[in-house]
């Protein structure tokens, strides 16, 4: 079971807030993209207006602007569905804002989106404990995350030489 089925999505920040104080949290700009789409599916009837108005609040996002997008979401009059779908959206982004200034992220060279983490975490970490018949200790699961992680960011040999040589 991973970290994530332990702990909701605000205990994970939080989790992280106590454990890497001198980190960044990142917003996946996919998901904060979908959210906004799904909103406008149910707030606008003409497609071409809904597009447009995605585009224009994806820019805003990508450029700091998530209290602009906020106000613009709050702006657009729902009913039924696209009330609820409003709301929970404005309460994600309020939740979330300081998660998501991409364009600092951007300058920085930084990335927005979770693909790349998520490939890792196949490629480094589920390719070698799914395999049939494996049963892990939670010790013995990091030691070998551990040792994945040293030999796909190439740093085998300095393991090799910590193990050969342990003075």
């Amino acid at each position: 079971m991973g970290l994530s089925a332990c702990l909701p999505q605000a205990g994970i920040w939080n989790w992280v807030d106590d454990y890497y104080p001198d980190h960044h949290q990142i917003l996946d700009f996919f998901h904060a993209s979908e959210k906004l789409h799904d909103f406008a599916r149910e707030a606008f009837k003409k497609e071409n207006e809904k597009q447009q108005w995605v585009e224009h609040q994806l820019e805003l996002l990508k450029n700091n602007g998530v209290e602009i997008v906020m106000i613009n979401v709050e702006l657009i009059r729902c009913r039924g569905s696209a009330m609820l779908k409003q709301a929970a959206l404005l309460t994600y982004y309020q939740n979330n804002t300081k998660r998501m200034q991409y364009g600092d992220y951007l300058q920085k060279g930084w990335l927005i989106g979770s693909g790349p983490m998520e490939s890792a975490h196949r490629t480094v970490i589920q390719q070698r404990m799914k395999l049939s018949g494996q049963r892990w200790t939670i010790q013995g699961a990091q030691q070998v995350v551990n040792l994945r992680v040293a030999e796909k960011s190439g740093h085998w040999e300095q393991v090799k030489q910590l193990i050969c040589n342990p003075n």
